[in-house]
């Protein structure tokens, strides 16, 4: 049951910007605030999910009860891939929970369990594979959001990320890592990646 609730919290949240239920019918659409750095969303989502994001994290507390269902899965997906950027911004534990999310995203691939998803949802299934530095991972992730803009051709939004997914790709094809992560990793950047950080490179 808690983990249940834990579920529900961090959907309602995510989608709709309420730390309660979700209305009824309530419509899946699009977030500025999933892609822009915003300190309130910060601070929310570390005085809400700070502790089960370190208990997933720390003891894989939560993951096996939620990854049963498909909503549970995504749940499990944003918080080990979402919130660790919010709440741990800035250092390294924002990508602690990124191995665990890409295990999972590649479990609701090889179950199926991403097509039972809303389009909107699956986009945060995906995004694990897009956070990965190994570019196998990224032309998987392209090659999804390929798919995901062929289901969703009327959908503006699947022409943004299929774009952003290409880009990333394009990083790792160039520099074999994301470089702005450099810094924040303590590895040395290169030449080449210190002019594109300078020229405004991002990822």
């Amino acid at each position: 049951m808690a983990t249940l609730a834990l579920q529900n919290r961090i959907l309602s949240f995510w989608f709709h910007n309420t730390l309660g239920t979700a209305p009824a019918g309530a419509q899946l659409a699009f977030r500025k605030e999933w892609f822009m750095r915003s300190d309130e969303m910060d601070q929310t989502i570390i005085a809400n999910f700070k502790a089960p994001l370190d208990e997933a994290i720390q003891e894989d507390k939560h993951i096996a009860e939620l990854k049963q269902t498909p909503q549970g899965l995504l749940a499990a997906i944003i918080l080990l891939d979402q919130f660790p950027r919010n709440v741990y911004r800035g250092t390294p534990q924002a990508f602690s929970g990124d191995a665990k999310a890409l295990s999972l995203t590649r479990y609701a691939m090889a179950e199926k369990l991403d097509v039972k998803l809303h389009a909107i949802e699956r986009l945060f299934v995906y995004l694990p594979l897009e956070h990965s530095e190994k570019l196998e991972d990224q032309d998987k992730a392209v090659e999804q959001f390929e798919q995901l803009k062929k289901d969703t051709p009327e959908d503006p939004i699947m022409d943004l990320t299929l774009k952003y997914a290409v880009d990333h790709r394009d990083v790792i094809t160039k520099f074999g890592r994301f470089p702005h992560r450099n810094a924040i990793l303590g590895r040395t950047s290169t030449d080449e990646e210190l002019r594109y950080l300078a020229d405004g490179g991002g990822f």
